[in-house]
């Protein structure tokens, strides 16, 4: 149990903590993001992320190692009061993410996100109540990294784009420049 409530993030050699085994058994896959890439349990570099420098609208494509062209892309909505950003997976179909209340919506699919603290703690459930993905954020680091345990390994690439939106979504609500 860390200093603030329990603290879900984990190094890819670390065990996946009990609390999440208990409640959604062990994950069918586990990555871990980094600031400009996402590795796998092996420690094989299997996404990297390229962001705009010097902008407002957070754009991000997101590669893996397999394709030529980004798998995803998103970008924040401007002028915006609220976290609202837009993402498109590389089959052609826009999402958007938004947040309600203290938790996040992205539609379509309908998935919730409910969220601890300031993005640190993160579960993606599916439209029927249906565990996903849990995400947890590095507490002290510079480095702002994130674990991500997938529950629907058929769904990875739309969780690493929202992952990484959640990780836009920390930087700007914590000014930081990492991102």
């Amino acid at each position: 149990m860390g200093l603030f409530g329990t603290n879900r993030f984990h190094e890819l050699y670390e065990p996946v903590d009990a609390e999440t085994v208990s409640r959604y058994g062990n994950p069918a896959r586990r990555l871990l993001m980094e600031s400009r890439q996402v590795v796998d349990e092996t420690n094989n570099v299997v996404y990297w992320i390229k962001s705009s420098m010097f902008t407002i609208r957070h754009k991000t494509d997101i590669y893996d190692t397999e394709h030529s062209g980004p798998v995803a892309h998103y970008e924040r909505q401007l002028f915006s009061l609220d976290s609202r950003f837009f993402i498109k997976p590389a089959e052609g179909v826009w999402m958007e993410f938004y947040s309600e209340g203290r938790n996040f919506v992205v539609s379509p699919p309908g998935w919730r996100i409910s969220t601890e603290g300031t993005v640190r703690n993160c579960e993606i459930f599916d439209s029927e109540g249906k565990i996903l993905a849990v995400i947890g954020r590095e507490t002290w680091s510079l480095t702002n990294k994130f674990s991500i345990d997938i529950y629907a390994p058929e769904q990875e690439v739309r969780i690493v784009a929202v992952a990484s939106v959640l990780r836009s979504v920390y930087a700007i609500r914590t000014s930081d420049v990492s991102v």
